[in-house]
């Protein structure tokens, strides 16, 4: 008999199980593939590990001016994908490490949920064939990627993101559909190692939700960088030809029909949440396919709770790390629940980075809520020259108390940068209690720090 049984290994899962076992509960994890998720094996990790090798291939054009050249580089991508892997294996052991330390019983299976005898829940090991018993259930399995019926992933010319991270050669033309944080960063990464992209979105923006100024400035940017966007574009359908595959689009706007071939078809238009078999308990379901949930993460049925991605947006491994946590800390006792709104930042590592935090312009509009916009560019921020990176922003949106109701960042390493504001905005301090602090010089912290002081009408490095 189990206190909780936790079925899915991600960072809601395993964040779950491990502060649940720190707090004396037997715990027991059922994972059927690897323990980390999609965000350790097939996303946020991988991803950023291929954004930081490519960089260097975008910074040897501009380091030309400073006097410094490089010959033309060699790519081997197979020894990208083993590198990448590497950090991926060595993070997920650490978690296993840890998940062994504190106890908790791993178990590489797929389990299914029965009604047990009152009060407790079964679990059916489907491969072992064994029942398992505990008190609480926790529902931890994740999203996949969405798919397109009038582009279904084939695995061969129509992938998602999962083949992106683990590719077994480097296409020469690529069309992503989707200009989010994925479509964004993938984008990014395939330009830098001299593929043709292709960014399309239905939306009459990319970074759909994020703040139209900063979601321009970047376009600018990754079309200087030789990635063209299409938008508002839709897909109509794909017909496979022997070296790729030619995609009908239509253009929103204009009502007109074209054509674009490439080798290949990324579609990232988000993901949808893994809720096969809950029908059959009676979990209910909002209308997009998540789990709804109560204050304390319970489903519609008792003991049984449900974290990260399967309760719907944002669907960020961040969020699940602190549901996680704090199911495990109801459980354990401690009265902390999921009413308590917190404010979960949102970063795209995109190059220039995009990070943003609490309400945008529209958002703050259709609440009513009166404000005032002050920006600072990157470019009034000594350190942004020195990066030889200086097109960017930081937008700070302000409601009559004083306070930040929303703070947007475009700049090298916000998604660094951004965790000041959230603690600023957390703690419901006014600009005017943090105008004293001091700022490392030259830093991109600064760049906050100006802002504030445009705030407070005494900004000396902007006009």
């Amino acid at each position: 008999m189990w206190d909780i049984i936790v079925i899915g290994g991600g960072p809601a899962g395993y964040s779950c199980a491990l502060r649940g076992a720190q707090l004396g509960k037997r715990v027991a994890l059922i994972e059927k593939d690897k323990i980390g998720g999609v965000c350790l094996n097939l996303g946020c990790i991988p991803t950023k590990a291929y954004l930081h090798l490519t960089e260097i291939l975008q910074r040897k054009e501009e380091v030309k001016s400073g006097g410094i050249y490089f010959s033309s580089p060699k790519i081997d991508i197979s020894e990208m994908r083993e590198w990448v892997q590497s950090i991926v294996k060595r993070l997920r052991n650490g978690i296993e490490y840890l998940l062994k330390l504190r106890g908790c019983e791993v178990i590489k299976d797929e389990g299914e949920i029965e009604n047990g005898e009152a009060p407790f829940w079964a679990v059916r090991l489907k491969n072992r064939g064994e029942i398992l018993s505990a008190e609480n259930i926790v529902l931890a399995t994740g999203s996949h990627p969405t798919e397109l019926k009038e582009l279904p992933f084939d695995g061969r010319r129509v992938v998602n993101s999962d083949w992106a991270v683990e590719p077994d050669e480097l296409p020469k033309s690529l069309l992503i559909v989707g200009a989010g944080a994925i479509g964004l960063e993938m984008a990014t990464i395939y330009s830098r190692l001299g593929t043709k992209v292709f960014v399309l979105e239905i939306m009459e923006q990319i970074l759909p939700g994020i703040d139209g100024e900063i979601a321009h400035i970047l376009q600018r940017q990754k079309e200087r960088e030789g990635i063209r966007f299409l938008f508002p574009c839709q897909i109509q359908e794909g017909k496979e030809e022997d070296s790729g595959i030619e995609v009908l689009i239509r253009d929103i706007k204009k009502g007109k029909e074209f054509s674009l071939r490439t080798e290949k078809v990324l579609v990232a238009v988000g993901r949808s949440p893994k809720t096969k078999g809950l029908e059959k308990l009676g979990v209910k379901l909002s209308e997009k396919g998540f789990v709804l949930t109560d204050e304390r993460f319970q489903t519609s049925r008792k003991n049984l709770f449900a974290i990260g991605d399967l309760t719907g947006p944002p669907l960020l491994a961040h969020k699940a790390l602190f549901e996680g946590k704090r199911l495990a800390e109801s459980l354990g006792g401690k009265e902390m629940r999921n009413g308590e709104k917190k404010l979960i930042p949102n970063c795209i590592y995109t190059d220039p980075e995009v990070a943003v935090v609490g309400l945008s312009e529209d958002e703050a509009k259709k609440k009513g809520i009166n404000y005032r916009v002050y920006r600072v560019p990157l470019s009034a921020i000594g350190r942004s020259h020195t990066l030889n990176r200086i097109e960017g922003l930081a937008k700070a949106l302000v409601g009559e108390d004083r306070k930040l109701i929303g703070f947007s960042l475009l700049s090298p390493f916000a998604s660094e940068l951004i965790g000041e504001i959230c603690l600023l905005m957390e703690s419901g301090l006014r600009i005017e209690e943090v105008k004293d602090v001091i700022h490392p010089h030259p830093t991109l912290s600064e760049l906050l720090a100006e802002t504030f002081d445009k705030v407070l009408g005494k900004s000396i490095h902007t006009v």
